[in-house]
């Protein structure tokens, strides 16, 4: 076989091989329209991923109404006259302080009906105490209802002369101004420790 034939059959050689590997990678590659794998839905959720849900959030839960008055209503029966007896009662906000042996007291200011005394209004320390205020020398309470003028009331002692509570007078004009208020302020002079005033937060009152 010349030279020449046999740089044909070489050539020829070269060109198949280069066919078939070109068509081996060209094979294996991926096509320009061929696309990734997407899982299906089903198969997505056999996996364990979320679903798509509409979370709903609770209701805000309001804050607590305030109380529409700050007085504590009490009834109980009187066993002498199986009639009802009415109090309405507010405490001090504040306490005012008493030289030993008492120290620091607060109070409670009340209107009662009963169906022996009638309606009252008095003031009574939570503990012992000497409040100076005896009808003989013309006691006068000093007392102011919202940022109002300062109203004057004369003051009683109790039947039993204790120094722990004082009845105030004109029971009428109190309560009048009592109900439009949302604070009463009352001055009292203590034995040894001058005058000295209690606040109350004292609104709704209804009677």
């Amino acid at each position: 076989m010349d030279n020449n034939a046999k740089l044909v059959l070489v050539g020829a050689g070269c060109g198949l091989a280069g066919l078939i590997l070109g068509a081996s990678l060209f094979s294996g590659a991926p096509s320009a329209n061929s696309k990734a794998a997407i899982p299906s839905t089903s198969s997505a959720a056999a996996a364990g991923a979320p679903a798509d849900v509409e979370i709903i959030l609770p209701e805000p839960v309001p804050p607590p109404a305030a109380p529409a008055s700050d007085w504590r209503v009490t009834e109980k029966t009187d066993p002498m006259t199986d009639q009802t007896v009415k109090t309405a009662c507010v405490t001090s906000s504040n306490e005012v302080y008493l030289s030993s042996p008492y120290g620091p007291r607060s109070a409670q200011l009340c209107i009662r009906q009963h169906p022996e005394f009638g309606r009252d209004v008095y003031l009574s320390l939570n503990g012992s105490g000497q409040i100076l205020c005896r009808s003989y020398d013309n006691c006068t309470i000093p007392i102011r209802f919202d940022d109002g003028a300062v109203q004057r009331f004369t003051g009683n002692e109790p039947s039993d002369n204790s120094s722990e509570t004082v009845f105030v007078a004109n029971d009428g004009r109190f309560i009048t101004s009592a109900k439009a208020a949302s604070r009463i302020r009352v001055q009292l002079e203590f034995y040894q420790n001058g005058n000295q005033t209690f606040d109350f937060a004292a609104k709704g009152l209804e009677w």
